[in-house]
């Protein structure tokens, strides 16, 4: 018989099937080898000498169950697996079958055993990460991950996959952490910052964050996404948006020793109900000691304190008014009811005749009237018209006397107080490149992510492989294989593997974009291919796919940008991905 089939480990083989008197070495190397093509039952070779790697077979046995050439892989791989036991490349390819036929407990299995025999094979935890991610079991997701990054502690695109992992979770302060080793893995690559700066805005780390976005203004070109980008940014990190960052939540969980806060809560919310019920009802001398009660229980209630307001205003009392208005300021800062409170102490000056003061108010109203655009402020924000007619009106009753008076700094009240970032701005990097003025967002630019699914989709992992399952409810699934977010320059073609969060409603079309982001040989954000998936009632999953250019991938870190339906501009942008090429040397 003939075979061609590579043989590793001689050690391998129980030592009972050696112990033959007389027997020659050589002869049972080739007979052993023989042994292995029989039972594997592919096509002929010729038999290998002992010194050959296994990737050989791994690679035609792998192309059998992926190709559907084979019914009974499963026996062909325990055979493979008794004669040689103890190569982990064996039990990795025997994990990735599995995967793909839904075996999830057995594939974890073969994996456990692949990463006991090789503790350091990146690919294997890789393998074991995405199969926890389909199943849904996020910590055990999180641990593989952790791996990955410790075993390829220069990736930072994985630094950001473990960042993402951990804010899903609500592990904010971890996955700020791991979103700052990606930073400092590569601190020229501008768009890592951003999200950088939202994780720390959101465990209120607010000046850091600041900086960070005003480092990319500073550096970034003007007209780019990154710029682009930091500039939507900007206005959340200097505080003038009611956001203010996911450990901000107030009322949760507080503790006032003594207190019954279950029983208190319950007062609240009682004494609230009653209190808006009157204020609907237009009994507004009933509804103010019921919305003092409700502050009596719950200070911090800056809706009451506006409320308050209103219905001091309703009833002629406009200096208490005022006072109220501004105290729900003091608690809220910059809150969602900060600019129609401003407005409505302007009014209630004009109720005193204080003109001047007033116009101020009324004045930065307009000032910040972009506000409403943002989703904090657009239901709340008062009606732009009434104010600039407002503004005509106390202008032109304004004598002047009160024209030429000037108010002292130290009388500024708090509603006319700035944001930190409109008072004391952080200076840029170099006094020849000063913080750019706003940028439009163009049409034809995505926004940054960090490339992890987001929306439409729920797990996206570029991989080598892909194989089609159909379920037994008619739904198809596309499974990964050999996921990875590193590729060497000869790698025949990259895939992205995408689940959607559930199934469409209708069909759709989903294009891409390949762009080598920061590559060498290539200008940044260069379009280097395009692909389109079709999704049908019938369809959970999907993938794209890019054959690899004729001189090769390019070093460097890719985007793949997803968009819905045939116009490509950042209204139909739905998502990204991104992986890296290194040198083949550096790929394991």
């Amino acid at each position: 018989m003939t075979g061609n089939l590579p043989i590793q480990e001689m050690r391998a083989v129980p030592t009972e099937s050696i112990r033959f008197k007389g027997m020659n070495m050589k002869w049972l190397r080739s007979q052993l080898a023989a042994g292995i093509v029989l039972a594997l039952s592919l096509t002929p070779h010729t038999v290998a000498t002992a010194t050959e790697d296994l990737s050989g077979l791994i690679a035609e046995l792998n192309q059998a169950w992926q190709q559907g050439r084979s019914k009974d892989i499963a026996d062909r791989f325990d055979e493979a697996l008794r004669i040689v036991p103890n190569d982990y490349r064996v039990h990795k390819a025997y994990g990735d079958f599995l995967t793909a036929n839904r075996r999830n407990q057995e594939a974890l299995a073969a994996y456990r055993r692949a990463a006991e025999l090789a503790p350091n094979a990146l690919d294997v935890h890789w393998a074991m990460w995405s199969l926890f991610d389909r199943m849904g079991d996020q910590n055990r997701a999180i641990l593989g991950l952790q791996e990955v990054a410790r075993l390829d502690p220069e990736n930072p695109l994985a630094r950001l996959r473990l960042a993402k992992a951990l804010r899903n979770v609500d592990r904010l302060e971890e996955s700020a952490d791991s979103f700052r080793r990606a930073t400092e893995l590569d601190p020229d690559h501008l768009a890592y910052r951003l999200p950088y700066a939202r994780a720390l805005y959101d465990v209120l780390r607010y000046e850091q964050a600041r900086r960070e976005v005003e480092t990319v203004l500073a550096r970034a070109p003007k007209a780019s996404p990154e710029a682009a980008a930091a500039q939507n940014l900007l206005g959340l990190v200097r505080g003038d948006s009611s956001d203010k960052g996911r450990r901000a939540v107030t009322n949760q969980n507080i503790a006032i020793p003594g207190v019954d806060m279950a029983m208190r809560g319950k007062r609240w919310a009682l004494t609230r109900d009653k209190a808006w019920q009157l204020m609907r009802a237009e009994r507004h001398t009933e509804a103010e000691p019921a919305l003092r009660e409700v502050l009596a229980i719950m200070p911090e209630d800056y809706k009451i304190h506006y409320d308050l307001g209103l219905t001091l205003m309703e009833l002629g009392r406009y200096e208490e008014a005022i006072a109220a208005f501004r105290a729900g300021i003091r608690v809220s800062r910059f809150g969602e009811w900060y600019p129609d409170s401003l407005y409505r102490i302007g009014l209630c000056q004009v109720k005193l005749g204080r003109w001047q003061e007033a116009v101020s108010r009324f004045e930065r109203v307009l000032e910040i009237q972009n506000w409403q655009k943002e989703e904090g402020y657009g239901m709340t924000f008062p009606d732009v018209n009434a104010v600039q007619a407002a503004l005509d009106d106390a202008r032109r009753r304004i004598s002047a006397s009160e024209t030429t008076a000037v108010v002292p700094a130290a009388e500024l009240t708090i509603e006319l107080m700035r944001p930190r970032s409109e008072t004391d701005p952080a200076p840029a990097l170099d006094s020849s490149m000063p913080l750019p003025e706003a940028i439009p967002l163009p049409t034809q630019v995505a926004p940054l992510e960090v490339g992890y699914a987001q929306g439409w989709f729920r797990q996206m992992i570029p991989a080598r492989g892909v194989v089609q399952d159909d379920l037994p409810t008619g739904l198809q699934e596309f499974i990964p294989i050999a996921p990875t977010d590193t590729f060497a320059p000869d790698d025949p073609e990259i895939i992205i593997v995408f689940t959607l969060t559930s199934v469409p409603s209708d069909e759709i079309i989903l294009n891409t974009r390949w762009m080598a982001e920061r590559a060498e040989r290539e200008l940044s954000n260069t379009l280097i291919g395009t692909d389109t998936a079709m999704l049908t009632l019938n369809d959970k999953s999907g993938y794209v796919r890019l054959k690899r250019p004729q001189d090769g991938w390019p070093i460097g870190v890719y985007r793949v940008d997803f968009y819905l339906g045939d116009q490509v501009d950042a209204y139909t942008h739905t998502a990204e991905a991104r992986f890296r090429v290194v040198a083949a040397a550096q790929t394991r």
